[in-house]
């Protein structure tokens, strides 16, 4: 109960006063008074030359004095100051082993201003009516109390004295916040605006005809749209360095600016082109997967270099946007598009010329320094780099010292001049940070307190509760700095995102700003920016925002720790940077697949079969249209490929007629919310220049054409799982043949044929009423010719309407020894029963699906529970980004005799409302090529894990006809 009473009387001696107020720090030695270190109003010079630094021990009074209320607190108060000697903790009073009562304290005209306010606030809190007046924040705490649980922790009876403490003090206000609000009379003045969004001052700047701002602070302004615009307006040269990128807006700028001939040149990081996953062992890492948005700027040719930090923890961390060496972008704002709603950060645009000319010359000494994409992966990165360019002219003035306009990193040259800003502050500081790691910071920042100067700190809640920054927030805390911990804007959720900026506005004149988080690491082994800027409008702007997020309710106060916690030395710091950089985990070791066949095309030798990624498949496509001499007949369900429009342009222009069948979907593209969307630059070229280009759409809501074959001069066909676009290419497992056998040509044209009589000219194709096409039943092979065990095959099957599923479903039940399935999509109910039939009667039948289809159809839980051999797998690049890393592959061997592939996924849609195609083969060196090819795929693959219960009924959750296009 004494402590409570100490604690809670000179908490509130100090929440009276209408002022900012310094932490009380209270001791209580075990069995004896409670000892409070009291801190000084400066509500009298005399109290201040008396006390400070001063203790008092406080026992109850049974009889509690009459009221003196000092003359100090009758006037307006004054602001509370701590004194430079009081920083220093006080002196513990030694206390008698055991206690005596102490005498009530007598009211006396000699008592000492400070002893006659404590006997008043004694008073309130006894609920005397004129010392309520006074102190009503004790006079609501009354008379009931509960003492802390004897036998609970230290650290437990603090947090439930301090809970009782905050309810009873702050009239029901619950938690920190309500001691934060009350110690911070800023705070307190906008606690009522969490939704405030300050109207900051800022620059309009001019770039090629288009308007900006100077500052852009997220969330209260979103700062895509603002770089897609300066993209937009560029007519010569974009220059990125870049951390991370998950922009679609900034990216399909990107691809306008290179169409129209502007050069884009882009350093990206090395993290974020190979990130790794830390495994459960230490050391162990497994690769990640990178962002979507920055592995399309791979897929499309985008001139990207990578650049990697020095050391262990070393990153390229700028953001940075230079266009046409005229107008530039940088700050702490990430190139994240979810991020203009979810954090707290900033980005600043200039024209200054000076400036440009130095983010230019900094990201030519990036370029210098960074590597190729074939190189970069396992280059041997050094651990040293040289200087970067250094602003040797020191333009900023700020009280008397002079300063560069800009800092780069590394080296450290940054944090001897953010030292030299605080050491030459003479009013206020106002500190923004995600990320802080510098002893030698946080000295000078203490220095400056220990000075007089306002000081106020703001850090992301996450990042200050971890080991690398906690010691620093505490250790500031501790030292009564006014420390604030907040999140993202998203208060109410579970995610609410991060407070991301990184700036310092000194004495509100000068602001520090860039990509730097203020971490030796920062300093000396990443690439980073630090800029310093003067105008009054962006200051100003800065110290608008730094006023509205410290004074949000959502900041909350860091309350000091009850133990010192010690900081690193500067030179420890350096040394715990000095980590080997582990090698990232080693890429798959894809085999040497079987020989097979040459096929001769015009004067040109192509494989039977080829696969990813063994072979590029691109390539053989454009030498098979390059070889061709008089037709050309293609139905394709995706096209992007810029090397096979090259050749098909080539074609045409040497007399080659050719003609294509598209995908509906993709000739008029839709986007999420139904609005039209923007067709493929190739497929618009198609139709732009006049190739001869009609539309195919499958039946109801669900069908598509999803065939991707070629019929090259009536003589030779190709066909398998390859889709004619970048990410087959490029992110894919996928498989594609090529056939002169003319009964199989044969079938390929008299199904181009029949599908070419139901498809619609491109400017007919949009309003033509689908549902009234019936084509009826697609071509069909009578010979059967291809055997096994006894049942006869066609050579080629084509849907819809061409019962693939059943003939399928009988190869399965003709196996006797093993089944081998690769397979993109699998929801057909008929083909996983017959397999399951097989497997009861002792068929080896092993599986692989693609890991991302799985997550759709949850397949892989029936099969895992009915104990399958099943596999998944993504794509073949590890790091790739996991929208496009497919195992695409369709195909099935069945005892090694039998091969069956195409476009066809075994999925009810692809029977009865797509457009699609199936081959049966029985060639011993094409099953070879593909028995060795699965082989590879399943040992690559992982286990599903087997659910502990049987998937619900699998006719309506896994089998569903109408789930999936495919």
């Amino acid at each position: 109960m004494r402590r409570i009473l100490s604690l809670t009387l000179a908490l509130t001696l100090l929440l009276e006063a209408a002022a900012p107020a310094q932490v009380v720090r209270s001791v209580a030695p075990a069995g004896g008074q409670t000892l409070v270190a009291a801190v000084p109003p400066a509500a009298a010079a005399p109290m201040l030359s008396a006390l400070s630094g001063a203790s008092l021990a406080l026992s109850p009074a049974p009889a509690l004095p009459s009221l003196y209320a000092p003359a100090a607190l009758q006037a307006a108060p004054s602001p509370l100051r701590l004194p430079a000697a009081a920083l220093q903790p006080a002196a513990p009073i030694a206390a008698p082993a055991q206690a005596a009562p102490a005498p009530a304290v007598q009211a006396a005209p000699a008592a000492s201003p400070l002893r006659r306010m404590l006997d008043s606030a004694a008073a309130a809190l006894s609920q005397n009516p004129a010392a309520q007046k006074l102190f009503p924040a004790l006079g609501r705490l009354g008379s009931e109390t509960a003492a802390p649980d004897a036998d609970a922790s230290s650290e437990a009876q603090n947090s439930q004295a301090a809970g009782f403490f905050n309810q009873k003090a702050f009239g029901g206000v619950q938690g920190e916040q309500g001691f934060a609000d009350a110690v911070d009379a800023e705070a307190a003045k906008a606690s009522s605006q969490e939704a405030f969004i300050p109207a900051y001052p800022g620059r309009r700047l001019r770039f090629n005809g288009k308007d900006f701002p100077s500052v852009v602070s997220r969330p209260y302004a979103e700062f895509e749209p603002l770089l897609v615009k300066a993209i937009d307006a560029a007519q010569k040269t974009v220059h990125i360095a870049m951390h991370e990128f998950r922009m679609h807006g900034v990216l399909r700028a990107l691809r306008r600016a290179r169409e129209r001939g502007v050069e884009v040149h882009i350093v990206v990081d090395h993290t974020a082109l190979y990130p790794v996953r830390q495994g459960y062992k230490e050391g162990v890492v497994f690769p990640g997967r990178r962002d979507v948005q920055l592995q399309l700027l791979l897929n499309e040719g985008f001139d990207v270099s990578v650049l990697n930090g020095l050391w262990l923890y070393g990153l390229q961390h700028n953001r940075l946007a230079l266009i046409d060496g005229e107008f530039a972008s940088f700050g702490s704002a990430r190139w994240v598009g979810d991020a203009d709603a979810n954090d707290h950060d900033s980005a600043q645009f200039t024209n200054d010329e000076g400036r440009v000319d130095a983010l230019a010359r900094y990201w030519q000494y990036l370029r210098s320094l960074s590597q190729p994409l074939a190189s970069a992966r396992d280059h041997a990165w050094p651990k040293d780099a040289p200087a970067p360019p250094a602003d040797d002219t020191l333009p900023v003035e700020f009280n008397g010292v002079r300063l560069p306009a800009w800092v780069f990193s590394p080296g450290g040259a940054a944090e001897d001049a953010i030292i030299q800003v605080i050491d030459a502050s003479r009013k206020s500081l106002d500190l923004a940070m995600y990320t802080f790691r510098s002893t030698r910071i946080a000295e000078a920042l203490l220095r400056a307190q220990e000075r007089g100067v306002k000081i106020r700190v703001l850090f992301d809640k996450s990042q200050s509760g971890r080991d690398h920054m906690k010691a620093y927030a505490d250790w500031l805390a501790l030292h009564n700095v006014p420390v604030k911990l907040t999140a993202g804007p998203r208060v109410d959720s579970r995610s609410p995102g991060r407070m991301a900026h990184q700036f310092l506005v000194a004495d509100k004149e000068l602001l520090l700003t860039g990509s730097m988080n203020w971490t030796k690491n920062a300093f000396q082994m990443s690439f980073e920016n630090l800029q310093f800027l003067q105008d009054e409008k962006d200051v100003a702007a800065y110290a608008a925002l730094f006023s509205a997020l410290y004074g949000s309710r959502s900041a909350e106060r860091l309350l000091p720790p009850d133990v010192q916690p010690a900081l690193p030395s500067d030179g420890e710091l350096t040394d715990e940077l000095r980590k080997e950089r582990a090698s990232l985990p080693k890429l798959p070791a894809y085999p040497v697949l079987p020989a097979v066949p040459q096929v001769d095309f015009n004067g040109v030798r192509l494989p039977a079969a080829a696969a990813r990624p063994q072979a590029e498949l691109s390539v053989l496509l454009v030498k098979a249209i390059d070889a061709s001499q008089k037709t050309l007949r293609i139905a394709l369900y995706e096209f992007n490929l810029k090397d096979a429009l090259q050749a098909l342009r080539r074609a045409k222009a040497r007399g080659v007629d050719v003609e294509i069948i598209l995908d509906y979907s993709h000739v008029f593209p839709h986007g999420r919310d139904g609005a039209a969307a923007r067709r493929k630059p190739e497929i618009q070229a198609l139709i732009d220049e006049g190739f001869n280009v009609t539309v195919l759409k499958g039946y109801g809501r669900m069908g598509i054409m999803h065939n991707k074959f070629m019929v090259a001069d009536g003589k030779l066909a190709e066909f398998g799982s390859f889709n004619w676009s970048d990410t087959a290419e490029f992110n894919h497992f996928e498989n594609l043949n090529f056939t002169a056998e003319p009964g199989r040509v044969a079938l390929y044209q008299k199904y181009w044929d029949w599908m070419r009589a139901a498809s619609q000219p491109f400017d007919e194709a949009e309003d033509f009423e689908w549902s009234t096409l019936d084509p009826g039943e697609p071509p069909a092979d009578f010979d059967q010719p291809v055997e096994l065990n006894g049942q006869s095959f066609p050579r080629a099957m084509f849907s819809p309407g061409g019962a693939i599923a059943a003939t399928l479903i009988r190869a399965i039940d003709a196996a006797r020894a093993s089944i081998e399935l690769a397979m993109f999509t699998f929801y057909s109910q008929d083909i996983a029963e017959a397999l399951l039939r097989a497997k009861q009667r002792g068929v080896q039948v092993r599986i692989v699906l693609d890991a991302s289809q799985s997550k759709n159809m949850k397949l892989d839980e029936w099969f895992a529970y009915n104990d399958f051999d099943v596999r998944l797998l993504s794509g073949p690049d590890p790091h790739g980004a996991w929208m496009f890393e497919k195992m695409h592959n369709k195909f099935m061997v069945v005892d090694g005799k039998l091969l069956e592939t195409g476009s066809y996924n075994y999925t009810a849609n692809a029977d009865d409302n797509n457009y699609e195609n199936v081959n049966f083969i029985a060639d011993a060196a094409l099953l070879a090529f593909f028995t060795a090819y699965f082989q590879m795929l399943h040992a690559l693959g992982w286990k599903p894990p087997k659910p502990k219960e049987p998937p619900s009924s699998a006719g309506s959750e896994f089998f569903e006809t109408a789930r999936g296009r495919f």
